[in-house]
Formats: structure tokens, C-alpha cells, sequence
């Protein structure tokens, strides 16, 4: 199953973000998104979740058009840069409301990073210690897309780890990943883009980064 946006336009106010940007992913396939801040990358996933709606924009699952993604069931899964849980939660009672599989909510409580806070509230939590069961439950959705919005920044570099292990092996989605700490980006991702100008370019190394002005040169030997 392939996930596309193409011919995608929209404008805040009178500043338009962006220009024609496309992206592509596969079922099984780990898509990376880079881009300055301000470059509309987090618009471009949030229309194609259907958060947004584009001024103009085109959304097919294989050859078949659809109007808000989010509506298709099984279809897809958001991960929002901001909390997705709510604060008033047990972790416990977060658990169970967002996955009514019995199977991934007893995964999920036996895992030793989720285990000893069941009890806990969700604000109680650390960064990287919320943004792991964060994650575990939008994979845990089982959707054949999701979508992860700066899933590692601001967040300890065990959590980091313990995230992309998680990602390596949820090998029946599609995943569409964002984040500033690109080197995770590389070492994660199938495929890459860089969304500069408004519009979509395909990236494959710090090189390609170097050239879309992304990175600096000074980084392509670390």
C-alpha cells in the first residue's frame, strides 16, 4: 500500500509555506522529513493526516483519492509535536482508553520502560519516559501509516535508543518521521526529503544535505 500528498499549497495569512511539496511512503517503509524551522514540514504532515485542510492539495492511498486521511479506518496514526496524552491520566488509564487491543495493551503494560509507572500519573512522567509510551501507543494503533512529529527531541539519549529500536521493528507500517536531530534521521530512514523553498527534495546522505543547504559543509565529515 502506498500513502502520497502531491501538488500541495498553503499559506498562512499572506506567507506562503508551501509550493507544490509532494511526499511518498510505502507500507513498510521509513520515510524521513527535514527541514528548517519555519519550513512547513509539520504543515505538510499535518495535511496529510488531515489535521490541515490545504488550500489545494492531493491525497490518493494507492490510486484512490481521499478527502481526511484520519477518517479511513486503519488507515493512519498522528503523533503531535506537542503532549498527546492527556495530564489528568494514569498511565495506566492512558493505556487502556487509546488501545482497545488486548493483546498490545498487555505488550505495552509488560514493558519494562512502561512497567513501573502504570500507577503514575502521565504529567508525572520525564520527557523521554512520556514520549516512549507516547509512541509505543501510536505504533500500538496498528494503523498501516503513522506519522511522528519530532519524536526525539528534548528527550534522553536512552529514550532516543529505545525509540528507534521500536521503529526498526514495526516492520508492517509505513512511517513518516520529522525531527531536528538529523543524524537519527539518517541512521533510521529507508528514504529521505528536505522541504526547503516549499517544495520537496529528495535527499540520500549528508551530502545531498550539504547541497540543499540543510547542513553546513563543516558537518559532512563527523
Amino acid at each position: 500500500m502506498s500513502l502520497h500528498i502531491d501538488s500541495v499549497y498553503h499559506a498562512y495569512k499572506k506567507k506562503r509555506v508551501l509550493r507544490g511539496a509532494w511526499l511518498n511512503c510505502q507500507q513498510g517503509q521509513i520515510l524521513g522529513v527535514l527541514g528548517r524551522n519555519g519550513s512547513g514540514k509539520s504543515t505538510l504532515l499535518k495535511i496529510l493526516f488531515g489535521q490541515i485542510k490545504a488550500q489545494q492539495a492531493t491525497i490518493k492511498v494507492n490510486q484512490t483519492w481521499i478527502k481526511r486521511p484520519f477518517e479511513e479506518p486503519g488507515l493512519i496514526a498522528y503523533l503531535p509535536q506537542d503532549h498527546l496524552l492527556p495530564n489528568t491520566l494514569k498511565v495506566k488509564q492512558a493505556i487502556r482508553l487509546m488501545l482497545s487491543n488486548r493483546e498490545m495493551r498487555n505488550s505495552l503494560e509488560t514493558d519494562p520502560m512502561i512497567a513501573p509507572h502504570l500507577n503514575q500519573g502521565v504529567k508525572t512522567l520525564s520527557g523521554g519516559e512520556r514520549r516512549y509510551l507516547e509512541i509505543r501507543i501510536i505504533l500500538g494503533l496498528q494503523r498501516c501509516f503513522s506519522i511522528l512529529d519530532e519524536p526525539f527531541t528534548g528527550i534522553e539519549p536512552r529514550y532516543i535508543e529505545a525509540i528507534k529500536t521500536l521503529i526498526r521493528h514495526t516492520s508492517n507500517q509505513g512511517i513518516v518521521i520529522t525531527d531536528h536531530l538529523y543524524a537519527h534521521i539518517l541512521d533510521l530512514c529507508d528514504e529521505m526529503m528536505v522541504i526547503k523553498g516549499g517544495q520537496s527534495h529528495p535527499a540520500k546522505s549528508k551530502e545531498d544535505l550539504v547541497k540543499l543547504h540543510y547542513l553546513a559543509p563543516s558537518l559532512i565529515s563527523e
